[in-house]
């Protein structure tokens, strides 16, 4: 069985979803259903087109095995008014042991049309 250090080190944003203003982001990035960070609706960042947000939260994951990958599922949604729709993406992605569970430094998109961008940039190492 293996274990693995994911660090969660900056949070991109290439679009922030809002056209007029600052987009209010709201956002998660866990592995194995392990939070690494979590800010809800209510503790929302405000955020503009080329911003970046740093992190270096870091977890822990045992028991990885070949029927037990690492599994690194991170979201952004765009906290938009009453009257207009948010936007939201989300990623899922599995590593498994005959890919050394993703070790190494990784970089995720979640994105919604053409509006709302934002890359997840982590590091994955085997312990």
């Amino acid at each position: 069985m293996a274990s693995a250090k994911i660090t969660l080190k900056q949070i991109r944003v290439i679009k922030d979803g809002d056209s007029l203003d600052k987009g209010e982001l709201y956002y998660g990035f866990c592995a194995n259903e392990q939070q690494i960070i979590k800010f809800d609706r209510k503790d929302f960042k405000k955020v503009t087109d080329g911003e970046t947000i740093f992190s270096n939260e870091t977890i822990q994951v045992n028991n990885l095995r070949r029927n037990n990958p690492l599994v690194v599922t991170g979201y952004a949604n765009e906290k938009d008014g009453l009257f207009s729709q948010e936007e939201k993406a989300r990623c899922n992605i599995v590593f498994e042991e005959k890919e050394n569970f993703g070790q190494g430094n990784r970089t995720v998109v979640v994105q919604d049309g053409n509006n709302f961008k934002v890359f997840f940039d982590f590091n994955i190492t085997l312990l």
